[in-house]
């Protein structure tokens, strides 16, 4: 018997642009089995849907389901796993119907008419630049300045703005000169019509994004630190979409974000509304940054005007985009071509640029990798490109570096496939040059020992620390730290055990040697994923008495000093990174630990050796670290009795 239900959401348009994805997949996955209707805001964007059946009529009304359909508690699971806004929407579904439909495609889905796909509002080729956003989220607004530099910066490369945008009570979008200005001045099926015959859309998080995806255009979004980048970014490295549709993307998004390069976004987004007090709303942004015109969020300040016209310009450059040719307008205008350097002396000044040309205005109101040499190195990340901002080789080659990390991992037992998924990816994204591998294995099963022989052959050399019993971990790491005839000799050392699993990011060595590059000079000497530790009184005496400390109080939850003090700060022992001198000077691991322990202990000794800790990958966005279940051995922790 075929299922009716009516779908309700009447939050933000945005929202209910991403809803779109499951009223598709529920057609495509499960034919006949349901008729879908809607009851939500923005009903404009369900026009020419070919997946939806009328259920609202008096005589079906009461066959049909009413479900208040919600990604709410989304919201807080997306801080403990990677999961996209998208996909929230089917899990809220099958929790309620029982089903198991999953996106078959990762971005919602539009259906223009004939003469929205085929006549465009605009001549010309142009980009669609939304300069602002609302009152009740002013921590998601960049800079209206800088908005306007890179409408600069781009039309004097031939590039075209058209501003778009709400103007109703509480939105604002500071006028961009030069630009075509069409704010207040498109409704939904207009702004659907604009995007679809644009080029691509610069923008934050809002509904224009959402809309981009569904159109599959390209987009630069101004994303900060506010929301996570695996929440919102449509983008092939976002596993967030589920099995089936995560990686098809055709035309992936430049999300920049600054996860994990701030302590209010260390793990992932604050969540904060407001940078200033407005009102009542007490969720102001930890970091405000008061500039001449506005007051920005020191996550959105990172992101410079060069990040945002880079990626932009990226889309030409990989062919994405047609290069691009003559303005197009209903005015002769000069021709011009892109130019090989963004950054070099203009010939002409943009206001030189002309403006693309109205061609059919909307009717009344609407009812509702080319390294950037003056970017600062690894404030921002752009989790659609693979490249980092700065020369790769150049970033390897820097005195903190040094050229080569050494790279230790630890395996363990007949867990073959593992030992090969952990193996594969390693080898596939981290050039032999850039590292100095060393193996340790206790007890290894004969086909794991068979594929290391075969990597061998391949002309990969490494150091392999075997024992055919159980030497247990820290003891092994000790080994590979401390080999007297094969000395470790770069300056910084990586840790691996065997689940961990580098398939999130190509380019996540880079990535972790520029987070070292801009922060070792203020005393940090390890990066990873951070967790805290309570500590008993009995491992506090065995603190005390190890020689490598120094008499350092012991912290509280926010890292302090605490006469009262009984927490441990440290990386989770399945990924990290540490300074070879730090590692050496505090006898990094403790000599006394066998297997379990190991991990809170060193954080402890870096502490009390005078140095610092970095989160780096905290949500597995760059290193897919402790990827499998635990297994081995479980002793008593450290200083138990």
């Amino acid at each position: 018997m075929t299922k009716r239900i009516v779908l309700s959401h009447k939050r933000a348009p945005g929202d209910t642009l991403v809803l779109t994805a499951l009223v598709r997949d529920i057609a495509l996955s499960h034919p006949g089995e349901f008729e879908i209707d809607v009851d939500t805001s923005a009903m404009d964007l369900w026009k020419h849907n070919p997946y939806l059946t009328n259920l609202r009529t008096a005589a079906r009304k009461q066959d049909a389901d009413y479900f208040k359909i919600s990604y709410g508690a989304g919201i807080r699971d997306q801080n403990k796993e990677t999961i996209h806004f998208l996909s929230y929407f089917y899990r809220s579904f099958n929790k309620r119907y029982k089903t198991n439909i999953v996106p078959q495609l990762p971005y919602p889905d539009v259906h223009l008419s004939d003469e929205e796909a085929n006549k465009p509002l605009v001549s010309g080729r142009y980009w669609v630049m939304l300069s602002g956003g609302k009152s009740d989220f002013t921590a998601k607004i960049w800079e209206g300045d800088r908005f306007q530099a890179v409408a600069d910066r781009l039309r004097a490369q031939g590039i075209q703005i058209v501003q778009a945008g709400g103007s109703d009570r509480g939105h604002w979008h500071p006028d961009i000169k030069g630009a075509l200005n069409l704010v207040g001045r498109t409704n939904l099926r207009d702004m659907m019509r604009l995007v679809h015959h644009s080029d691509g859309v610069i923008c934050g998080i809002t509904m224009a994004m959402h809309l981009a995806a569904a159109l599959q255009k390209p987009c630069v979004v101004v994303s900060g630190g506010r929301e996570a980048w695996w929440w919102e970014a449509y983008v092939n490295e976002n596993d967030g979409f589920g099995e089936k549709a995560s990686g098809t993307l055709q035309m992936p998004h430049k999300f920049l974000h600054t996860i994990g390069q701030l302590d209010c976004c260390k793990q992932h987004g604050c969540w904060r509304n407001k940078v200033t007090p407005l009102g009542n709303d007490k969720s102001i942004c930890y970091y405000p940054i008061e500039k001449v015109a506005q007051t920005v969020p020191k996550c959105m300040d990172m992101i410079s005007v060069e990040h945002v016209v880079e990626s932009v310009m990226d889309y030409y450059e990989d062919k994405k985009l047609p290069a691009i040719g003559p303005v197009v307008s209903e005015v002769a205008t000069p021709k011009r071509r892109l130019k090989t350097d963004l950054f070099a002396d203009l010939d002409e000044s943009p206001e030189q640029a002309d403006t693309p040309t109205l061609v059919a205005k909307p009717e009344g109101r609407p009812r509702g990798y080319t390294p950037a040499a003056q970017a600062p190195r690894g404030t921002i990340v752009t989790v659609g490109k693979t490249t980092v901002t700065k020369d790769y080789l150049d970033t390897f080659n820097h005195p903190t570096i040094g050229g080569k990390f050494t790279l230790c991992l630890l395996m363990y037992g007949d867990y073959s496939d593992m030992h090969k998924i952990c193996l594969d990816t390693l080898m596939q994204t981290v050039p032999a040059h850039l590292v100095d591998l060393r193996i340790g294995s206790n007890c290894l099963c004969d086909k794991t020992m068979g594929y290391l022989d075969d990597i061998e052959r391949t002309g990969r050399t490494f150091i392999h620390y075997r024992n055919h019993d159980n030497k247990r971990k820290y003891p092994v790491m000790r080994d590979m730290f401390y080999d007297e005839s094969n000395p470790i000799t770069t300056n910084y050392t990586i840790w691996f055990d065997d689940d961990t699993v580098c398939n999130r990011d190509q380019n996540w060595l880079g990535k972790l040697a520029e987070t070292i590059i801009d922060n070792h000079d203020d005393d940090y000497r390890m990066y990873g994923p951070i967790y805290t530790w309570n500590i008993r009184d009995g491992q506090k005496d065995w603190i005390r008495e190890a020689k490598w400390y120094h008499d350092r109080p012991f912290r509280n939850g926010e890292g302090r000093p605490a006469p009262d003090g009984n927490k441990i700060h440290f990386t989770t022992g399945s990924f990290w990174a540490i300074e070879t001198a730090a590692l050496r000077k505090c006898d990094i691991p403790d000599i006394r630990i066998g297997h379990n322990g190991g991990d809170y202990m060193i954080g402890e000794q870096l502490y009390q050796g005078g140095y610092k800790i970095k989160a780096f990958s905290g949500n597995k966005q760059t290193v897919n670290w402790s990827a499998f279940p635990r297994r081995g051995l479980n002793e008593k922790h450290t200083g138990c009795k």
